[in-house]
């Protein structure tokens, strides 16, 4: 399964001589698969996915069952203002050998962490923090909204 994703980033660009000190370093394991295609991605515009594709890896990782597109914007846009509908759907297709993909009643896409060692990886390697309570923040103020209904 490495080798396939190995040689799909190698064909799609991701792992380059530039990326790559020496074909001797290409990535053992899928911890060192996920490291090296973490750095490949913030190698491209490190601006751009911190506030970008950083927040939606995250919350697809906080998430604990799949999420539709809209919702990962939803939860996103308080504190990351520059994530859009657009964003979301090009990082999920950015991502696709770590998402299960599905279709929800309504027509959204469904996505979630198919390995849940990346999401391992994500917590050991990068941190997470602040996104967890990013996704309760937007519930609660969700629950405050629907409290102001009734």
């Amino acid at each position: 399964m490495n080798l396939e994703h190995v040689l799909r980033d190698i064909r799609d660009g991701w792992i380059t001589a530039d990326t790559l000190d020496r074909v001797g370093y290409l990535p053992i394991g899928l911890t060192e698969y996920y490291r090296t295609h973490w750095r490949a991605m913030r190698k491209a515009d490190l601006s751009q996915f911190r506030n970008e594709s950083e927040p939606v890896i995250f919350i697809l990782a906080t998430a604990s069952e799949p999420v539709s597109t809209p919702q990962i914007v939803e939860w996103t846009s308080s504190y990351w203002p520059d994530v859009q509908l657009g964003t979301v759907r090009h990082m999920v297709k950015l991502c696709r050998e770590f998402l299960h993909k599905g279709i929800s009643e309504d027509g959204n896409v469904l996505s979630r962490l198919y390995h849940l060692s990346f999401r391992d990886f994500l917590q050991a390697k990068v941190g997470m923090s602040g996104y967890h309570s990013g996704v309760a923040m937007s519930a609660l103020r969700k629950i405050g909204t629907e409290a102001e209904k009734i």
